[in-house]
């Protein structure tokens, strides 16, 4: 019995649907073996209660098939391709979808068993009925192949750890030949329902490739790929990487930020200003500030980190002058949100210098008022500001609300 295992992907712990499936299918079996061995219910009558029987159609038979099996091997067998395949799939589409691909896929297994059952009902007996989770975990195997295609799995036995590609490959071809065989000889005697794993295996791919999981799966590899190339000090192989993902999505501010790291690594802080420069613009237009304030907190350390003194003299200031005004007022509004209130303060208070005249510069300033004045207690900097601010702004709707401020400064 070959039980597969992957090699480089740990079943999911939180993989609850899958395991939940498990000791559900693995429970009723146990039932239905030991009731068969005892002999309380004649094998014959068990499998056609429980069993899908395509001469006696019974679509609820349909579900209750995947909770039986012919044997303990039977069983074993399939509930390890469910752990294996299922954690993997699971984590991929959700728990809903995992649940919906696997039951559809046991669904139209059976049904294509059926249909060449009765059209070939000389050679495959109708009156036969099919057990097991095999045409359910052809599915998931399918889906796997798809999301997961890089990925090797071994084998308890065999010294050789095919690739997802070559194993499914191999699978399809013993399958369909299987399956063709047992039409042109006219000897079913192996009891495996190969039209089944068929009909399971190719719905999986279907599914896999309309919900697009192959692009999710070369993302997931070009990314991994560009860490480990940075883990192994290659930045110019992991710069490749990055700027392939980001070809393939243009809109995804965070490969940006790790092309900017690449860059740094590689000796170039222009560059890697450039990129960090690109994710802010990318993330403030998407109304992603969070996002946004991160890539500018990343452009400010990256900053620290350059060997250019020039460069880092240029990146790390708060004017930023390669941001527009409103870019910078965005980034500062989502830092002051999330507590980080001094570099908040530098960003909204270079918006006030830079562009004076606007109405994003009074609230800029009024904000690095409140700041000074309450948490960062820089209280005499905020006096200083909201007497420049009454100068400034005379006609400013917010005047009432800096001499308030005013006022209690002076009497701190």
């Amino acid at each position: 019995m070959l039980l597969p295992f992957p090699e480089n992907r740990v079943p999911a712990i939180s993989a609850a649907a899958t395991r939940t499936l498990i000791a559900v299918t693995a429970a009723v079996s146990v039932v239905q073996l030991t009731i068969t061995r005892n002999a309380t219910l004649p094998i014959a009558g068990l499998s056609h209660v429980l069993g899908f029987t395509p001469a006696h159609f019974n679509p609820l038979c349909l579900i209750s098939y995947t909770f039986i099996h012919a044997d303990a091997s039977h069983l074993l067998l399939n509930m390890c391709y469910l752990l294996v395949f299922g954690a993997g799939v699971e984590a991929a589409v959700g728990k809903p979808r995992f649940l919906g691909l696997y039951f559809s896929g046991g669904v139209l297994g059976a049904l294509l068993q059926a249909l060449v059952a009765l059209r070939m009902p000389i050679l495959l007996s109708p009156a036969s009925a099919i057990l097991g989770s095999s045409a359910a975990c052809s599915t998931l195997i399918g889906v796997y192949a798809v999301r997961y295609y890089r990925d090797r799995i071994r084998f308890v036995g065999l010294p050789y750890r095919p690739t997802v590609v070559e194993l499914v490959t191999v699978f399809l071809t013993i399958e369909i030949g299987a399956g063709i065989w047992q039409i042109f000889s006219g000897q079913s005697q192996d009891g495996i329902a190969h039209w089944a794993h068929v009909g399971g295996f190719v719905f999986g791919l279907c599914c896999a490739y309309l919900l697009k999981l192959d692009d999710r799966g070369t993302t997931a590899y070009w990314q991994q790929d560009a860490a480990t190339a940075l883990d192994n000090s290659l930045p110019g192989a992991a710069i490749q990487r990055l700027e392939q993902l980001i070809e393939r999505n243009p809109d995804c501010g965070e490969e940006r930020i790790h092309l900017a790291e690449a860059w740094l690594a590689y000796g170039d802080m222009d560059q890697a200003a450039d990129a960090c420069l690109d994710a802010i613009r990318i993330h403030t237009g998407a109304g992603r500030r969070k996002e946004a304030a991160r890539a500018y907190r990343a452009i400010r350390e990256l900053a620290a980190k350059s060997d250019s003194t020039d460069s880092a003299a240029r990146w790390n200031s708060p004017l930023m002058p390669d941001l527009t005004p409103a870019e910078l007022f965005t980034v500062g509004l989502s830092l002051e949100e999330e507590g980080n209130l001094a570099d908040s303060a530098e960003a909204l208070r270079a918006v006030s210098i830079r562009v004076p005249g606007s109405a994003e510069a009074e609230t800029a300033l009024v904000r690095v008022i409140a700041m000074y004045g309450g948490l960062l207690k820089r209280a005499e900097e905020a006096r200083i500001l909201a007497q420049l601010f009454l100068e400034s702004y005379p006609n400013s709707p917010l005047r009432p609300r800096v001499q308030e401020m005013l006022k209690q400064l002076s009497g701190a």
